[in-house]
């Protein structure tokens, strides 16, 4: 091997993923340590809807918080991070396919 990404993919198609698990190369922009206003996010975000980890909402579909920049800051990262593991996840390898049968059908 001679990247770090091929030893991630090894690692995943051998080890992680069989066991339900994914590893993601993410950078280290995106996992700042947060500033005491965005340590609150999590907590400030559920105690105005619910937690969706363990209770179902209610009769609402839609809801209204009051988040603060440092928040939005905070979620916004998470967003990314989610975002690069989804893609890495469910998407490199599609779009990695068409990029190979496209060079291969000229």
């Amino acid at each position: 091997m001679s990247t770090l990404g091929e030893v991630v993919k090894e690692l995943n198609e051998k080890t992680c993923q069989p066991n339900h698990c994914h590893v993601a190369l993410i950078h280290m922009d995106l996992l700042p340590k947060p500033t005491n206003e965005e340590d609150n996010t999590m907590h400030d975000l559920l105690k105005q809807t619910y937690d969706w980890r363990y209770d179902k909402p209610g009769d609402d579909d839609v809801f209204h918080v009051d988040l603060t920049a440092d928040n939005m800051r905070y979620i916004g990262r998470a967003l990314d991070v989610y975002n690069r593991i989804i893609f890495d996840l469910h998407m490199k390898q599609h779009i990695e396919d068409i990029i190979k049968g496209l060079s291969k059908s000229d």
